[in-house]
C-alpha cells in the first residue's frame, strides 16, 4: 500500500472520531442543560411541597399534585442522568478500538 492511502486511511480515522465525539459532546451538552433544569424544578416543587405541609391551609389537592409533579420530575431527573452516562460510556468504547486502529498502524509503519 502506498504512503497516500496509508495517510489517507489515518486521517479518515481521526477525521470519524472526532466528528463522533463532537456529536456525543452537542448531545451530552444539550441533556447536562436539561438535567440542570430539571433539578432547579425539583428543589422548587421540593420547597413549595415543604411550605404547604408547614401551612395549615393546604389543600390536599394541591399537595398531591405537587407530590405527583415531584415524582415525575424525579423519574425524568432520572432518565436523563442514565442517558448521560450511558452516552459518556459510550463515547469510551467509541474511542477505545479507534485508538486501538491507529495504535495498531502505527506499530505496522514502525516495524514495516
Amino acid at each position: 500500500m502506498s504512503s497516500i492511502e496509508e495517510v489517507t486511511k489515518a486521517i479518515d480515522l481521526i477525521i470519524a472520531l472526532v466528528v463522533t465525539i463532537t456529536a456525543c459532546a452537542i448531545v451530552v451538552n444539550g441533556l447536562i442543560i436539561r438535567y440542570g433544569s430539571l433539578g432547579d424544578r425539583l428543589r422548587t416543587v421540593n420547597h413549595e411541597l415543604n411550605d404547604l405541609q408547614e401551612s395549615d391551609l393546604a389543600h390536599n389537592q394541591n399537595k398531591a399534585q405537587r407530590i405527583q409533579e415531584l415524582e415525575s420530575l424525579l423519574r425524568h431527573h432520572h432518565f436523563v442522568h442514565d442517558a448521560l452516562v450511558l452516552i459518556n460510556i459510550s463515547i469510551l468504547v467509541v474511542c477505545q478500538p479507534k485508538n486501538a486502529l491507529v495504535r495498531a498502524g502505527e506499530r505496522g509503519r514502525v516495524k514495516g
